[in-house]
């Protein structure tokens, strides 16, 4: 509930006053100013532009280091890395039956297993490797043209070879 109201452009503001005028009745407490007084110190303080240049440069310089990283990490762990590397490496997997399947392989944030997603299958019978449809290989002659693939099955192969591959790789 917090969070929606936080993010409410006027709820926020108003969160923000708020806390600003608990922080000013404290400190009015505890010193010889009255609450009102407080209030108009801190509206009246003056911000020296220097060090507040310096500061909103470096706030964003290090949120776009932040960002172009693409995690929450300034520095990535060697977990990171070699999940990067495994992914990166572990794009296809070829079958038998000159079939190939592409696919994205990702981390499960719980587990840190890795899973596929967006898998694809293709006919190598031909020069350039066709993908297939839920009938098959889309060229006529092709003897994989009513050449069915179970994909949820093909899925759980993939997944399986990869976890396997993950734990010896990720020992290394």
């Amino acid at each position: 509930m917090i969070r929606k109201i936080w993010n409410d452009p006027v709820g926020s503001k108003i969160i923000a006053t708020g806390i600003i005028a608990i922080c000013a009745y404290i400190y009015s407490l505890h010193s010889e100013e009255t609450y009102l007084e407080v209030i108009r110190n801190m509206w009246y303080y003056q911000i020296h532009l220097g060090w507040t240049i310096v500061i909103v440069v470096s706030f964003i310089t290090l949120k776009s280091l932040w960002k172009k990283n693409g995690s929450n990490k300034l520095i990535p762990d060697k977990l990171e890395q070699k999940q990067e590397m495994f992914k990166k490496a572990n794009t296809k997997i070829s079958f038998d039956d000159n079939l190939i399947v592409r696919f994205t392989t990702w981390f499960d944030t719980g587990s840190g297993l890795p899973f596929i997603a967006d898998e694809s299958a293709y006919c190598t019978l031909h020069t350039t490797p066709m993908r297939m449809n839920s009938q098959g290989c889309s060229e006529l002659n092709c003897r994989h043209n009513n050449y069915r693939i179970n994909m949820s099955g093909t899925k759980h192969k993939i997944e399986s070879i990869l976890i396997n591959n993950w734990e010896k790789f990720k020992d290394q």
